[in-house]
C-alpha cells in the first residue's frame, strides 16, 4: 500500500474470472469491507459522507462479456456496504461523458484528460499531482493513475455545481 497525502493506492491481484458466482460475490464483499475499513481509518465515521462515483463505461470488456455485470455487481455491493457503515447523506453516480465534458469535451480520451490534469499548475499542492509529474512525458498512463485523474475531475465537477 502506498500513501500520499491525498490518495491511498492498494495493490490487488487480478481476479480469476473463471471462479464460480459465490466466489465472485465473496471477493466483491471482501473488497468492499476493505475499502470501508480504509475510509473509517482515514476519516471520522461520525461525520456525514458525500460519495460520488463515475458510472460504468458500456464499452468495458477487460474481463470478458460479463465484465459489465460484474462491475455493476461489485459497485452495488460497495454502495450497500458504504450506506450500512457510514452516515451517507449523498450518493451520486455521474456518467463518464458528464465528467469528460466538465474536463473539456464529452469524448475526451484518457490521455487527453491526463494531459489536462498533469499540466494544471493549480494542482501543485497535491501529493498526487506531484507524484504524477515523474510520468508527465510517458506515452501511456499506468493504472491506477488514469482512474485517479477521473476521480479528480469528478470532484472538480461536484465542486462546480
Amino acid at each position: 500500500m502506498n500513501l500520499l497525502n491525498d490518495v491511498t493506492l492498494i495493490n490487488q491481484p487480478e481476479p480469476n474470472v473463471d471462479k464460480q458466482e459465490l466466489a465472485r460475490v465473496m471477493r466483491h464483499r471482501t473488497i468492499a469491507e476493505g475499502i470501508c475499513d480504509l475510509i473509517a481509518e482515514h476519516t471520522n465515521p461520525d461525520e456525514e459522507y458525500k460519495i460520488y462515483f463515475e458510472g460504468s463505461s458500456y464499452g468495458t470488456s477487460r474481463f470478458g462479456t460479463n465484465s459489465l455485470i460484474d462491475l455493476a455487481s461489485a459497485s452495488s455491493i460497495l454502495k450497500s456496504y458504504l450506506i450500512d457503515r457510514f452516515n451517507v447523506t449523498v450518493l451520486e453516480v455521474y456518467a463518464p461523458t458528464t465528467i469528460k465534458k466538465h474536463a473539456g469535451k464529452g469524448n475526451m480520451k484518457k490521455m487527453e484528460m491526463w494531459e489536462k490534469y498533469i499540466n494544471d499548475e493549480s494542482n501543485r499542492e497535491s501529493g498526487l499531482w506531484n507524484f504524477c509529474q515523474q510520468f508527465k512525458e510517458d506515452k501511456k498512463i499506468m493504472k491506477p493513475l488514469d482512474d485517479l485523474v477521473d476521480a479528480y475531475f469528478i470532484m472538480s465537477y461536484v465542486r462546480s455545481l
